[in-house]
């Protein structure tokens, strides 16, 4: 029809959600090609800007863990426990929402500064969605085991 030209490729989608979805990734792709190598520490995350102490970082940095998350790979099922909180330090997650026949709504896509799973972390309910690396992924994960422990601390020192 001339409307593309011979080296552009039409798009198709099923729906508006997968469409949008496309150009988020496409959005994202881009930015991850600007990241800068080093992965951001805890000070650098948005989540923990308030904490101007040098003391409250390091007891929190002493609760959390690193995990890494290859691309594809599932961090959590809607219906697991709802025990941890994530935060990206670098890389991509999906969450989606399962639906009938293996389809799947998409919700969001999560960048690095962002956390995930707080719903289920605070309300102390199973997980409401899946969480999926889009990309290798690095993440900081708080458990509430280890926070309900530093909380306890913290109150008994007050």
């Amino acid at each position: 029809l001339g409307i593309l030209a011979d080296d552009q490729q039409l798009r198709i989608f099923e729906s508006r959600d997968e469409a949008l979805e496309w150009a988020e990734d496409q959005v994202l792709a881009g930015a991850a090609a600007t990241e800068v190598a080093a992965l951001p520490g805890l000070r650098e995350i948005p989540l923990f800007a308030g904490l101007k102490s040098p003391e409250a970082l390091a007891a929190l940095g002493e609760i959390i863990t690193e995990r890494s998350a290859r691309a594809g790979e599932i961090i959590f099922r809607k219906g697991d426990p709802g025990s941890e909180l994530f935060i990206v330090r670098r890389g991509n997650v999906s969450v989606n929402l399962p639906l009938d026949a293996g389809h799947r709504y998409h919700l969001t896509t999560f960048t690095a500064g962002h956390c995930f799973g707080d719903m289920a972390f605070l309300d102390h309910q199973p997980r409401s969605a899946d969480a999926v690396a889009v990309t290798d992924t690095e993440l900081f994960v708080l458990s509430r085991v280890r926070f309900e422990s530093l909380a306890k601390i913290g109150r008994a020192h007050v």
